[in-house]
């Protein structure tokens, strides 16, 4: 949980998930709907912005209208080489999805709750579902 790092604002978000987004080491990245949050960067046409610094997200939360609950936190990063990337999508490593902005920044968190991923793949079906039925990934 965020709260467990020590870091200046994580308490204001102490209840909310780190999720970890590989094995590079990167700055703590926030995930968020709110333009207004200081130094965040809109990420394309998606609604999302992406911003590094919880001190003024806990500060813009004080003083705007606006959510905790409306954070993702990762930790860490994908590093890819030139090319690599795209060689893994050819190679249907990675099955790029379109997905809502509520959708990803849903936290229910309710008792039992599939993951994000298990979701979508749920909703987006044909391959991407049937590979996580092949590997009984789902709870249904």
């Amino acid at each position: 949980l965020l709260g467990d790092l020590e870091e200046e604002g994580a308490l204001s978000f102490a209840s909310r998930p780190l999720h970890w987004g590989g094995p590079e080491r990167s700055p703590l990245l926030l995930l968020h709907p709110y333009e207004g949050v200081p130094e965040s960067k809109e990420l394309g046409d998606s609604g999302l912005f992406v911003s590094r610094n919880l001190r003024q997200a806990r500060e813009w939360l004080d003083e705007n209208t606006g959510s905790s609950l409306r954070f993702r936190f990762f930790s860490n990063r994908v590093q890819w080489a030139a090319g690599e990337l795209e060689r893994e999508l050819q190679n249907g490593v990675w099955f790029p999805v379109s997905a809502s902005r509520d959708l990803v920044l849903d936290e229910s968190q309710s008792v039992g709750a599939d993951p994000l991923w298990s979701v979508i793949a749920s909703l987006v079906g044909g391959e991407v579902e049937d590979l996580g039925n092949s590997y009984d990934l789902f709870s249904r």
